[in-house]
């Protein structure tokens, strides 16, 4: 099991029922998640990601008793079963109900994933974490337009975190892109 000294913001992960957290790119979103979801005690957690394999490679280095079965993609960490799918197999997320759904790079995971699986979360009195960059705002080629909506609905608790400061390596990065001429 790795130790790992998490910035404040990841320390927030899951503090709030509803979570949409905005940081730069490198700044750790998918570490984060790996950490939250190795912590245990979640029920069943269902994460959306573009890239579940960095998923796979990550929780059980934090875990300290996970145990992985289909392939990597189902890890259990004492009483919490994590099932992780890639952004374009909604179908498989149907018929799920989860405790947790947790999208790692959310700006990059599709609008049907996140209708697949909300209305189950919603049924279920779940949680929703949503961590993805800010570039959800001006990005033509994003395919989450639904991460600018629960961004800004009100019902979600955001958390914008700017890269000065945060993560030495991007701390001359912007948070937000540069406007359009």
């Amino acid at each position: 099991m790795s130790e790992i000294e998490l910035l404040p913001w990841q320390k927030r992960l899951g503090d709030h029922p509803r979570q949409a957290i905005a940081t730069c790119r490198g700044a750790g979103k998918t570490t984060a998640a790996a950490v939250f979801c190795a912590g245990g005690d979640l029920g069943s957690v269902g994460v959306i990601s573009p890239n579940p394999s960095e998923l796979v490679r990550l929780i059980p280095r934090f875990a300290k008793n996970a145990k992985t079965s289909a392939g990597g993609y189902v890890i259990e960490v004492d009483d919490t079963v994590v099932r992780l799918f890639g952004d374009w197999q909604t179908s498989q997320m149907r018929g799920f109900s989860f405790d947790v759904v947790l999208f790692d790079n959310a700006d990059a995971v599709a609008d049907l994933a996140f209708a697949g699986v909300a209305p189950g979360v919603a049924i279920s009195g779940g949680r929703i974490i949503a961590l993805g960059t800010p570039y959800f705002r001006k990005a033509p080629w994003s395919k989450a337009k639904w991460f600018e909506r629960i961004w800004k609905s009100g019902d979600f608790e955001t958390i914008s975190v700017p890269s000065e400061g945060q993560w030495p390596v991007f701390s001359d990065l912007p948070l937000d892109p540069p406007e359009e001429p």
